[in-house]
């Protein structure tokens, strides 16, 4: 296709906080200078509600998950084909694909890319349908590959470079994201509770939200943790989201396609740590650009902690490498350029 004659539609789960739904937005922005129009079938969140979505771009805000919401958001879908000449199709999230096929027996020239961000190794996989999938680590290529699909091309996340780099106490310790679950948030508090008595001046440092919150604040008021745990609301300037933390955590206990908020704290400076699941096994070249410690063991983690804080050298080195290992390699015109090539293939 001719990326001037192209208008996008993309389907995602919503405009909440998230790293798939950050980087749609991040690409959106950018494509919509060459592309002839983008629209977002979604419903509302915390980067809908900031208002950082490019005038131009078309947002409809109106899905509803659920198989007794399927036939209206079909519809609308359809609806948004139709107005604005939609020709290209991505969609984010494994609840979509159902929408995929059918959009493609109604409209046949509309072309469907996968955007896989995680890795799931089961079933639902063969149910995907797409013309062209896009993996964002080798782990998640393997998964598309074993279960089937064809046509994929491996596109990671990728971030603007700040060359700036945030000088943050070492005992400031940061989560930044969603608070689920599968996040891992249990692995890091139970680490936490141990630490501190060690080292009793240091902090945890939560930003984000999701439905573990009151799991966390449970946690620091039975373990008298109020002084030393902030529960912080998400914040959008990059800068500020990062602004306090000396060591990002990302704990998760399974599904992580790639983490890109380690990414994002490497680029400031701030090393890292997370748990060895997933794509995070790919950014994350342990000992090198940060450290990797067994998912959901917070003994681990502990001790991971402990040697950040006691080894300067260690720590110094992983701010240097991890800073060298973003502009080499996670450089968001590569993506945009990466995208693009695609787009002209399909």
């Amino acid at each position: 296709m001719q990326l001037d004659k192209i208008s996008l539609l993309y389907l995602i789960n919503s405009l909440d906080l998230g790293g798939a739904e950050k980087s749609t937005i991040l690409y959106a922005n950018r494509f919509i200078h060459e592309l002839q129009h983008i629209s977002i079938f979604s419903k509302e969140g915390f980067y809908s509600e900031k208002g950082i979505i490019d005038q131009n771009i078309s947002v409809f805000k109106t899905f509803k998950p659920g198989i007794l919401n399927f036939l209206k958001n079909l519809l609308t879908i359809n609806q948004i084909i139709k107005l604005k000449q939609v020709n290209l199709l991505v969609y984010h999230h494994r609840k979509f694909f159902i929408y995929a096929f059918l959009i493609s027996l109604l409209f046949k020239k509309v072309r469907i890319i996968y955007v896989a961000q995680n890795y799931f190794n089961d079933f639902r996989n063969r149910l995907l349908f797409a013309h062209s999938y896009v993996a964002l680590t080798d782990e998640v290529y393997n998964d598309l590959h074993n279960h089937g699909k064809k046509n994929i091309v491996i596109i990671p996340h990728r971030i603007e470079i700040n060359e700036k780099v945030i000088h943050n106490s070492v005992f400031n310790i940061g989560y930044v994201g969603r608070y689920e679950k599968d996040k891992g948030i249990s692995t890091l508090l139970f680490a936490f509770k141990h630490l501190i008595i060690k080292y009793p001046k240091i902090k945890l440092i939560f930003r984000g939200k999701g439905k573990q919150e009151p799991l966390i604040k449970n946690f620091v008021s039975k373990n008298k943790l109020v002084k030393s745990v902030i529960i912080d609301t998400p914040k959008m300037e990059i800068t500020e989201i990062y602004k306090d933390i000396g060591i990002l955590v990302l704990p998760s206990l399974k599904f992580e396609g790639q983490g890109i908020v380690l990414i994002e704290a490497m680029n400031l400076g701030i090393p890292v740590i997370g748990s060895n699941v997933g794509g995070i096994k790919n950014v994350i070249k342990n000992n090198y650009n940060g450290l990797l410690f067994i998912s959901g063991n917070f003994t681990d983690l502990v001790e991971k902690i402990t040697n950040l804080i006691e080894n300067r050298d260690l720590y110094l080195s992983l701010i240097t490498n991890g800073k060298t290992d973003v502009k080499n390699n996670y450089n968001i015109e590569q993506t945009i350029e990466d995208y693009y090539k695609l787009f002209k293939k399909i």
